[in-house]
This record gives structure tokens, C-alpha cells and sequence, in this order.
């Protein structure tokens, strides 16, 4: 089947154009022919009546007055059908004669048939007269008319086709003679002559004439197709940054265009992100590789003591826990950001949760002389994951204590704002500054400088994943010197809170 279309698509929709259009000429060109057929069929059908109804009334007409002329000269002249052969032939001939040169008759050749259908008069000399057939003759003797197509030699050796209307002419309810009026149809098969030959040099045209516009339409209308094709060939690994230019058509084509450039936004995100992802990760690793291996080539310079072995081991194995903590932490964010990590839709009361945890920390807080408070304004119910939801607030009092100074105060509080559940964690350390603030849910991003204090620059990364999984976000404000505020969305369960 697919070798039956060509392969191009503009060329598919030429074919296609064309054999479409084609079949509608063709379907259109046979009915205009059909109808124009019938149409002059039926003008030239009215035109018999219009005339058979003309040639009785005159036919009557006519022999009344002769029938009243021969009384005046004291003949006297019964009923037409009453009439012998000879009279009846005699008036028929006499009306015939009168009429012959009637402007309403020319190209009208009327025929007077007695009952037994005998022609006994012709207003035209026609080289052979055309007897009445048998099944004509039964039809109108009934009382009905009858059209019929005819062939009359109206010239020697040379048939014409004829459309032929018989009647009777009732006298008395009764059937006293037939009239025969016949037109020819050479100018209806010239007509359709004509219309043949002109519908078979324009409907090839036509044809021709509709191929060459679609190969011109299609054209134009590819056209912003072929830029795009032309620009997505120059586009690489390296030069994600390139995009379509937007036709100014608001079609199809220009969404394709938007759809590809949407495309490429989020290639070019995800290949800066894997490179930077790559970068991290080996500058992360390097450092804590690096102290191992320096500590036991060290070691291995010469003989040392056990408890000098034991320590070099207890630090390697401090720097491979901080290893296998930022690979784990890697998993977590990857499997996240994919959606590929099952989260479990539990009920979870977040005002319990939260404090619960604000409980746990406090031992770590109290050892730096912070003041943790804990407020609740409502006990907000939420469904999610009950363990992802403790990691998310354990990194987020893990970070306050860890920049709080010694003597500061940590702020919890849960509630609801918007129809959604509300965590805030505000601290009073050193603030983050308009600079660091856009970056720091970046993976590996540490704003502080100080090489102390523990991290891999992975937990708020996570923080944001997993918020964003459960179909929440977090917002920070902060100002150098005054502290940082986290503030936390969750979309409430269907039941009720207290």
C-alpha cells in the first residue's frame, strides 16, 4: 500500500489534491451533463403540450365554422367521428393547409390520424409517413397521451430523431380522431454534443490546472516547514541555545515551530543540567577521594602503629560514609525528579508530625544554646508520604540549627493559608543574600563558605523534589543579617481538619 503513495509529503499532497479535485469535476461534469439532458428533454416535452393544446383548439374551432358554412349552404354535417373518411380527410386537409405557414407551428410537423389510426393529414411532406405503431394507437384510443421518440426521414437516406406527443381529441367523452405533433431533437443531441466536447477539453484542463496549483499551494504552505527543517539540522548537543523563528501565521506550522522550540527549552535544561549535575558530582567526589587516598599513600610510606592505622581507617571510613551520604542522596533526587520514586499516599497529621520532629531536634539545638518554639494554629490533614515528609523537615531544622549562632531562636509554626496546609521555619542566622537566594535549591549549591560545616549541598534539592512530588511548593525569604524564613505548601486531604 505504501508503494502506491510517493514518499514525499508534498508530493502526497499534490496526488491527493488532485485526485480529490479531479473526482469532483468528474462527478460534477457528469451531473451538469445529466441535468442540462433532462432540462432541455422537459423544455421540449412543455413545448408539445403547449402546442397540442393550441393545435385542438384550433382544429375545433376550425371545423365548427366549417360545419356552420355548411349549413349555410344547406349541407348538413353530423358529429366529426360521425363523418365518412372522405369528409373528415377533406376538413383535416382544409385545417392543415390554413395552419402550414402558423409562426407557432415552424419546426412543429402535426399529424391528423383517424380512429384506426390512418393518417389523413400532415402539415409537413415528410419523404416517409410514420404510421402510428399498434401500442400508440391502443393507448390513445383509452383516453391517454403518450410520448414517444421517433426516427423520420425528413430528407432521402437521412433519419432525424423526432419527440413525438400523440393525443386524442374527445368529442362527447369520445375518442373522434388523433393528433400527432412531433419536433425534432437535432438541436437537443447538438447541445449535448457540444457540452460533451466542452466538458472533455475542460475537465483534462481543469485537472492539469488543479495539479499545478497544488504544487504551488503546497509549496507556499511547506515552505515554513522547510525553514524548520533547515534550522533543526544545524541544531547539536552544542548549540542548543538555536531556535525557530516564529512564522507571523497563527496555523498549525507556527505551533509546530512554538512545540519544537519547547522541545529544545527543555533539552537545553536538561542537557546544562546534566553537565552541571557531572561537574558537581566529580568535584564533590574528588575531595573526599582525594583525602583517602593522600592519608594512605602517607600511611603506606612507612610503618606505623596500630592506633596510627586505626585512625587513618576511622577517617577513610568517615570520608566513604560522606561518599556513599551523597550518592544516596543523588538516587533519592534522580528518582524524584523522574517521578520514579513510590511515594505512599498515607494520612498524615502535619501539626503531630512536625512537632514530633521539633521534639527530636531539640537535643541538637540545645547543644548550640538555641530556642526552638513550636506553634500550632490548626492541625491541618494532608496525604502523603509520612517518611519523605519527615525528611523533608528534618533537612529544614537541620539547616536552621546548622546557621543559626549559638544563642539564636528557631520559629515553628503549622497552619492553614489558602486551603493549604502552611509550614514556616524561621531562623535568625545570618540571612542569605540576593545573590545566593535564586541558586540555593540547586544540586550541590552551598551558600555558606565555610568547609566545617557538614553538607553535600544536596538537601534542599531534595527538600524542593519532594515537596514538588507531593504537588506542593516552598518559598523562601531572606535578607542578609535577618535571618531566613522556609515556608512550606501542601495540598489539604479531602476530609476535615481540626
Amino acid at each position: 500500500m505504501k508503494k502506491l503513495f510517493p514518499a514525499s509529503f508534498r508530493a502526497r499532497i499534490i496526488l491527493l489534491y488532485t485526485i480529490i479535485f479531479s473526482l469532483t469535476l468528474i462527478i460534477f461534469g457528469f451531473y451538469l451533463y445529466q441535468d442540462f439532458g433532462r432540462r432541455l428533454n422537459r423544455n421540449v416535452e412543455d413545448l408539445l403540450l403547449s402546442r397540442a393544446d393550441g393545435v385542438v383548439d384550433s382544429i375545433e374551432n376550425f371545423w365548427e365554422k366549417e360545419k356552420m358554412d355548411a349549413a349555410a349552404k344547406g349541407i348538413k354535417l353530423d358529429e366529426i367521428h360521425k363523418l365518412n373518411e372522405t369528409e373528415f380527410a377533406s376538413m383535416a386537409q382544409s385545417w392543415v393547409n390554413k395552419r402550414s405557414k402558423d409562426p407557432l407551428l415552424f419546426n412543429i410537423v402535426v399529424t391528423i390520424f383517424d380512429r384506426n389510426g390512418t393518417e389523413v393529414a400532415s402539415s409537413k411532406t415528410l419523404v416517409r409517413s410514420i404510421p402510428l405503431r399498434k401500442d400508440i394507437l391502443e393507448t390513445v384510443l383509452k383516453g391517454q397521451s403518450r410520448l414517444d421518440d421517433l426516427e423520420v426521414e425528413m430528407t432521402p437516406g437521412r433519419l432525424t430523431p423526432f419527440r413525438a406527443l400523440t393525443f386524442p381529441a374527445m368529442i362527447d367523452n369520445k375518442v373522434s380522431y388523433l393528433v400527432r405533433v412531433m419536433t425534432p431533437l437535432s438541436s437537443v443531441h447538438a447541445t449535448m454534443r457540444e457540452l460533451r466536447l466542452i466538458l472533455f477539453l475542460i475537465l483534462p484542463l481543469a485537472i492539469i490546472f488543479s495539479g499545478l496549483s497544488a504544487w504551488f499551494l503546497a509549496g507556499v504552505t511547506l515552505r515554513p516547514v522547510k525553514d524548520i527543517i533547515s534550522t533543526a539540522r544545524l541544531i547539536g548537543a552544542e548549540n542548543l541555545k538555536t531556535r525557530i523563528a516564529l512564522p507571523e501565521t497563527h496555523d498549525e506550522i507556527r505551533l509546530l515551530a512554538e512545540t519544537f522550540n519547547e522541545m529544545l527549552d527543555r533539552l537545553d535544561r536538561t542537557f546544562t543540567s546534566q553537565r552541571e549535575f557531572i561537574e558537581d558530582f566529580s568535584h564533590e567526589i574528588k575531595t573526599p577521594l582525594a583525602i583517602i587516598k593522600g592519608e594512605l599513600e602517607v600511611t603506606l610510606k612507612k610503618i606505623r602503629s596500630v592506633k596510627e592505622y586505626e585512625t587513618t581507617l576511622h577517617s577513610s571510613l568517615e570520608e566513604i560514609d560522606r561518599i556513599i551520604k551523597v550518592v544516596d542522596d543523588l538516587l533519592t533526587l534522580a528518582r524524584v525528579e523522574a517521578e520514579d520514586l513510590a511515594l505512599s499516599t498515607d494520612s498524615v497529621e502535619l501539626a503531630e508530625l512536625v512537632q514530633e520532629l521539633v521534639a527530636e531536634m531539640e537535643v541538637l539545638a540545645h547543644q548550640k544554646n538555641l530556642q526552638v518554639i513550636f506553634e500550632k494554629t490548626s492541625n491541618p490533614q494532608i496525604s502523603g508520604d509520612r517518611e519523605k515528609l519527615k525528611r523533608v523537615f528534618i533537612n529544614l531544622l537541620d539547616n536552621a540549627i546548622k546557621f543559626t549562632p549559638s544563642g539564636g531562636r528557631i520559629e515553628v509554626t503549622v497552619g492553614v493559608e489558602a486551603n493549604l496546609a502552611k509550614v514556616q521555619v524561621t531562623d535568625t542566622g545570618p540571612g542569605i543574600s540576593p545573590e545566593q537566594l535564586p541558586h540555593i535549591f540547586d544540586r550541590f549549591y552551598r551558600g555558606s563558605k565555610d568547609d566545617s560545616l557538614p553538607g553535600s549541598g544536596l538537601g534542599l534539592s531534595i527538600v524542593k523534589a519532594i515537596i514538588e512530588a507531593h504537588r506542593g511548593k516552598i518559598e523562601v525569604k531572606s535578607e542578609p543579617g535577618q535571618g531566613s524564613v522556609f515556608i512550606v505548601y501542601l495540598p489539604l486531604a479531602h476530609s476535615n481538619y481540626s
